[in-house]
């Protein structure tokens, strides 16, 4: 498999992975019996637009995999108006759900602008490495593979938080709200460190995509 193919395979198990170790997590949370039916189709569904997101920024640094210069701001940027376009399509979606929601981008703009630069620089760091036929341990070390893919994934979760107050839920389940962002925040962050620690242990002594 070429590394590529293998990167965008990865992340699409750590996303599908994270959406459903969340939705598992929260059917064990007493309470949310009542909410879970409202939430968990917007979890799958938000997740499904994030593998596509992150196809697009992974697809671009494969691109500029024998590029040395660093990513700018304007690339950057670029990238991130494209991934609106996606959330207009993924709120299309969603039109015949009890949820509404409107993504409040003065929130999220810096928390996916920073995703979108380190998605690019690891994600390159990584295929570059994969292509020429060596593991990612040549050029970085455990804990720092780690943390950087703990900072990606803390900056996705920011921003998914972000949004739970443009969340218009059904008016009898309105007053949960907070209650329900902390039970997700909580259940998040376990599922978060849970993945990091999996998905760079896994990178760390994987030799190559070839």
């Amino acid at each position: 498999m070429d590394p590529l193919a293998l990167l965008l395979k990865v992340d699409r198990t750590l996303l599908e992975g994270f959406s459903k170790r969340t939705i598992d997590r929260l059917r064990a949370v007493v309470g949310l019996a009542m909410v879970l039916p409202h939430i968990e189709p917007f979890i799958a569904k938000n997740v499904g637009k994030e593998i596509v997101k992150d196809e697009l920024v992974i697809r671009y640094a494969w691109e500029k995999r024998g590029d040395p210069v660093p990513f700018d701001a304007h690339t950057v940027q670029r990238l991130f108006d494209r991934t609106k376009e996606i959330d207009r399509e993924f709120l299309r979606s969603i039109t015949g759900f009890s949820l509404r929601i409107n993504i409040p981008y003065d929130r999220v703009a810096p928390l996916r602008l920073q995703r979108i630069k380190e998605t690019l620089d690891l994600s390159r760091l990584v295929m570059q490495e994969w292509h020429a036929g060596r593991p990612v341990r040549s050029v970085i070390t455990k804990p720092e593979l780690e943390q950087r893919l703990l900072s990606i994934f803390t900056l996705y979760l920011k921003e998914t938080l972000a949004m739970h107050h443009s969340v218009q839920l059904p008016f009898l389940l309105a007053p949960l709200r907070d209650w329900l962002a902390r039970e997700l925040q909580r259940v998040m962050n376990e599922v978060t460190i849970q993945l990091v620690h999996e998905a760079s242990a896994w990178l760390y002594r994987h030799r190559s995509a070839r």
